[in-house]
């Protein structure tokens, strides 16, 4: 009869524990999908603000470029002038 009792609490210990190593690796998986969803947005702000800056130095050299043109346009019309 102890030997039965024992065998039944072992049976049961053992369960409790896959019940709670199944909570924590379902915590732990939770945490990793936090981690990745974090990791992925930051991901895509730092291409966001790559492409930001790409297109903020873009209207900076074309504003550069029609600035030079201008000046040149005045400067020719100065010197045949």
């Amino acid at each position: 009869m102890l030997i039965i009792y024992s065998f039944v609490e072992f049976i049961l210990i053992i369960k409790q524990e896959s019940q709670q190593n199944h909570l924590l690796r379902r915590k732990r998986d939770t945490f990793v999908m936090y981690r990745v969803e974090k990791t992925e947005w930051r991901n895509m702000k730092r291409k966001r603000d790559g492409i930001k800056k790409r297109i903020m130095l873009i209207r900076f050299l074309i504003i550069c470029n029609l600035c030079k043109g201008i000046l040149e346009v005045f400067s020719l019309y100065y010197y045949f002038c």
